[in-house]
């Protein structure tokens, strides 16, 4: 208790919360993601129903199952697999490259890329 309250005094940071990240799988849509599901919870008029047509087959499965459904429908990424960032990133100059162009949102780590579309995906980046 002591060092918490010295820590504070200090300027230092403490943690007052905890949260649980799922990954989950989305292999029962060949591993792309439908916005049309995103899209249609945004709308304020949506049913809980309409919603749950579009969502990710994990998705549906994790709300049937609930807690004991978290295993099944986890996302599981053997670190083998995994390609380096230079593997991942285009040539500079290809159309892929000129395809997501980028945009700093403050120095919170957190990147807000804009597909040729005008789609936006964001990327956390762990320093």
């Amino acid at each position: 208790m002591g060092n918490r309250k010295g820590r504070e005094k200090a300027g230092g940071a403490f943690s007052n919360y905890a949260f649980v990240f799922l990954v989950m799988s989305m292999k029962g849509e060949a591993e792309e993601f439908d916005w049309g599901w995103i899209n249609r919870r945004r709308d304020p008029t949506a049913d809980e129903a309409s919603c749950l047509e579009l969502a990710p087959q994990a998705w549906k499965e994790w709300i049937e199952g609930g807690e004991a459904a978290q295993e099944k429908v986890r996302r599981r990424v053997s670190k083998l697999l995994v390609k380096s960032k230079d593997e991942q990133l285009p040539d500079p100059g290809s159309a892929s490259a000129t395809a997501l162009p980028r945009r700093w949102i403050g120095t919170c780590g957190i990147r807000l890329l804009f597909d040729k579309w005008g789609r936006t995906t964001w990327q956390i980046l762990w320093r």
